[in-house]
């Protein structure tokens, strides 16, 4: 809508940005709809009924459970609903992936696999750690016979000075 519907002054002030705010000045211009101003949004600048909601002629279905996923078929698009969590849109994304749904809105999806690999990588440090710690072990050991050892090779030095 804001390509089409500028916000009045959007082009002078950067900071208004180009979000669409209706305007309310008593002497605004583009309130009293003069030539040559932006354009108000109006009824007569829809769309059809029959394409709203539609992505590229494709209206998606919406799912709200992961039941709703069993009665579709290969190569529809589907919306997931924003109030599912993050388990079941997890489901819903590997579901999809075998029945070859596509998804429209994937930022929850993708957003599962990102935590999922954080702690798939974290697991793999734990266990970077863990081996680690296995040496230091065996550092203790070498140090207690290099300090048996310490006392023979003092006195191998003392008798080479006689």
């Amino acid at each position: 809508m804001s390509k089409r519907f500028p916000r009045q002054n959007s082009f002078r002030f950067k900071k208004l940005g180009e979000k669409w705010r209706r305007p309310r000045g008593g002497q605004s211009k583009t309130r009293m709809d003069r030539k040559g101003r932006a354009r108000k949004p109006k009824p007569g600048y829809g769309s059809p009924a029959n394409e709203r909601f539609s992505i590229n002629g494709v209206t998606p279905i919406f799912i709200r459970s992961v039941q709703d996923l069993h009665s579709l078929k290969a190569g529809d698009i589907i919306m997931i609903s924003s109030t599912l969590g993050l388990k079941s849109a997890a489901e819903i994304g590997k579901i999809s992936k075998t029945k070859g749904l596509k998804i429209f809105n994937k930022k929850k999806v993708e957003k599962v696999e990102k935590i999922l690999l954080r702690k798939e990588r974290e697991k793999e440090a734990n266990k970077k750690e863990e081996v680690k710690d296995i040496p230091k072990k065996t550092e203790e050991v070498n140090t207690e016979v290099k300090d048996d050892i310490k006392p023979e090779t003092k006195e191998k030095k003392t008798k080479k000075k006689e």
